[in-house]
């Protein structure tokens, strides 16, 4: 697993956010409200063309709130979610991580983060541009130029 830190993240280019309310007057910004097989294929293009790490609280999936998990996922996307806590966790004692995701982790953390159960960030390091995900299904991009943001649809 290909795990890096905050301060690697930002050695690398990319955009860290403490607040997202802050970042908006901080970098150029817009919002994204699409279907979630639209940010998927968003995702998966970032993906394929650009350096994506993701970062996942995956120490918020505990024994307590695994039912809500359950109500929403299929028992293939619940292995996949055990399976990557398990990595994760493999890691250290860690409360997060941010790596890089194989394209089946992607479109996992992509949909719970679509229907609200856990919210990650995404960090694409080469443009760089940060993606923070869901608020009211709006996910919103932060960048350091507009022109990084032009190439999605912006809800301005």
């Amino acid at each position: 697993m290909d795990i890096i830190t905050r301060n690697e993240l930002k050695e690398r280019g990319g955009i860290y956010i403490e607040q997202v309310l802050s970042a908006f007057n901080q970098y150029e910004s817009c919002t994204w409200t699409f279907s979630l097989d639209k940010y998927t294929d968003m995702f998966v293009n970032l993906q394929n063309h650009h350096i994506l790490y993701v970062d996942f609280y995956y120490s918020k999936i505990t024994e307590e709130n695994r039912v809500v998990f359950e109500t929403h996922l299929n028992k293939d996307k619940m292995e996949l979610l055990d399976q990557l806590c398990a990595k994760c966790r493999g890691n250290g004692n860690l409360e997060y991580v941010i790596f890089k995701p194989s394209r089946e982790e992607l479109g996992l953390l992509v949909e719970i983060s679509f229907r609200e159960l856990l919210f990650s960030t995404f960090y694409i390091l080469d443009l760089p541009l940060t993606i923070w995900s869901n608020y009211g299904g709006e996910f919103a991009g932060f960048a350091k130029e507009k022109e990084l943001l032009g190439g999605i649809t912006c809800n301005y």
